[in-house]
């Protein structure tokens, strides 16, 4: 078997000398160095590069390495669920372009999974045609060779259609002038101290049950201090006059 000095590296033509012909070193027999063990050696190191590299390379398409990426949820709640629902990925302050984003929509009845794909600004949109409800929702992007993977979760309330109208109607339905209507006592006549309020207790509603006084007056004073003002004590009056059947009167 050839062996080399371990200190020059000379090759040794005789296995039984004690000094190097090249260099003078001793030669221990401890330390001499194998052509074939060198061998083996570099050819381990190779593969362990090739394996380092190898790794690299998986984990980056595995979202593991690359740019940092930045996952957001664009729309606030309620979202209609006929409606666009938006997210984006970002890559410091730019949009990424081109990417899958999956979006969860969980709660303990059902999960809902949508995917789509960002556009110029690095946004996508679906539309979560799923029952009305509130969602746990998960946005995820899984990374890719360039860019490493992002997620970021929140709640998002989903509405109906049918819902959405009626709280639009609801929104724009214009209150009766309450002040128009007659009545027995006019708001000058119950503020006897003349401060630009009324109370409860300046009013004697006998005829009413407590209750649904009580009930109509919360109803009526929309700043909640606990007294009326010229426009919520008309409006209390239209209530205990003309509107007792949404009391159940």
């Amino acid at each position: 078997m050839t062996k080399y000095c371990s200190k020059c590296g000379e090759k040794l033509n005789d296995d039984t000398v004690s000094y190097c012909p090249t260099c003078g070193s001793q030669i221990n027999e401890d330390i001499k160095v194998e052509k074939n063990n060198t061998t083996i050696i570099m050819g381990l190191i190779g593969i362990i590069i090739i394996l380092i590299a190898a790794i690299g390379l998986v984990t980056d398409g595995f979202g593991l390495l690359g740019e940092p990426t930045s996952t957001l949820i664009v729309s606030q709640s309620p979202v209609s669920n006929s409606g666009n629902f938006t997210v984006k990925l970002v890559s410091g302050n730019q949009g990424v372009i081109g990417k899958e984003m999956q979006i969860n929509f969980k709660n303990g009845a059902a999960s809902y999974d949508f995917h789509a794909t960002t556009d110029n600004a690095g946004s996508a949109s679906i539309i979560p045609n799923i029952e009305a409800g509130e969602y746990d929702v998960e946005v995820k992007f899984t990374g890719d060779d360039k860019y490493s993977k992002s997620s970021t979760t929140g709640k998002v309330n989903i509405e109906s259609k049918v819902t959405e109208i009626n709280s639009q109607v609801s929104s724009t339905r214009t209150e009766p002038d309450y002040e128009s209507y007659s009545y027995t006592n006019s708001f000058e006549d119950t503020d006897k101290n003349k401060d630009g309020y009324v109370y409860l207790s300046d009013m004697n509603i006998a005829h009413t049950p407590k209750n649904i006084v009580n009930k109509m007056f919360a109803d009526s004073d929309m700043d909640g201090d606990g007294r009326l003002n010229r426009a919520e004590y008309y409006k209390f009056m239209y209530k205990l006059n003309y509107d007792k059947s949404s009391y159940g009167l």
